[in-house]
């Protein structure tokens, strides 16, 4: 596999969040993510704050090392699995490597997971149809609107 996975400390979450976010064009800070226009400290709070303290958070790299992205898997609810969160570097966005992360985070629930993200963001949703995710329903949650999409194994 080009990908491999490594547990992250749950002080090192920040740091990561950060750094990714950071190389993000502009456009996603203002736009596409949930805090859309209040910028990469806020968008870094919102982020950490979204994911549980007992979530397995995990990095994804290349097996040269390279940083892919990162993805936080929830402590089942009711044998309900979700998928708090994720991120890719933008340049790390080609067909094959999309592809990898997506197995890589499919063997790691090795059932069906459920996740959301924000109705603004086009590029997320396009991105999670096109890697066979199945929306499901649409949510409000505190003024900000969630598409919900569940994957299946």
């Amino acid at each position: 596999m080009i990908v491999e996975l490594h547990k992250v400390l749950t002080s090192d979450r920040e740091r990561i969040v950060r750094s990714i976010y950071a190389e993000e064009k502009p456009e996603f800070l203002l736009r596409y993510h949930q805090s859309a226009g209040k910028g990469l400290d806020e968008a870094v709070r919102v982020t950490l704050k979204n994911i549980s303290p007992d979530t397995n958070f995990f990095l994804v790299s290349t097996q040269t090392g390279a940083i892919v992205g990162f993805f936080g898997q929830a402590q089942p609810i009711k044998g309900t699995h979700v998928l708090e969160s994720f991120h890719i570097r933008p340049h790390m966005r080609t067909k094959e490597i999309l592809a990898a992360f997506w197995e890589l985070v499919r063997e790691t629930f090795a059932c069906d997971f459920y996740t959301s993200v924000s109705v603004n963001n086009l590029k997320a949703i396009s991105h999670l149809e096109k890697n066979k995710f199945e929306f499901k329903s649409s949510i409000d949650v505190s003024g900000t609107n969630f598409v919900i999409y569940k994957s299946t194994q």
